[in-house]
């Protein structure tokens, strides 16, 4: 698989399934002590995505294990150049918000695919 063809399977899903996201870009200064603050900005951004109920692995087994452990998270998956950043709040097409954690991304050969971002479901934006 070269990164070419996992980024064009990306493209290809986020086209057929994915959601609108918006979100207000961050602006980072420095303050008079030089340590960065980071503002709500107003600049309004918006991205297709795909908000998905489970984390992706290519590798992962299709066997699953019986045991009590259960991933109820659920990840939003954009291409690389998407600028989604911790404690963002983001709204989909539906109407809801969602807080992101850290996002984590996965490449082949050395050449980033596409990010995931673990989302938790919160009440106000």
């Amino acid at each position: 698989m070269t990164p070419e063809s996992a980024k064009g399977i990306v493209i290809k899903f986020i086209q057929k399934a994915g959601v609108e996201i918006q979100w207000r870009k961050s602006v980072t200064t420095l303050n008079s002590r030089g340590v960065s603050i980071t503002h709500p900005g107003n600049e309004l951004v918006t991205e297709r995505v795909l908000l998905l109920k489970e984390k992706f692995n290519p590798l992962h087994s299709t066997v699953a294990p019986i045991g009590t452990v259960l991933d109820t998270a659920r990840y939003i998956m954009c291409l690389p150049d998407v600028q989604l950043a911790k404690d963002d709040i983001v709204t989909d097409s539906h109407g809801n918000n969602w807080r992101l954690d850290a996002p984590d991304w996965f490449d082949v050969n050395g050449e980033p695919v596409c990010k995931q971002v673990p989302v938790m479901r919160v009440e106000h934006g």
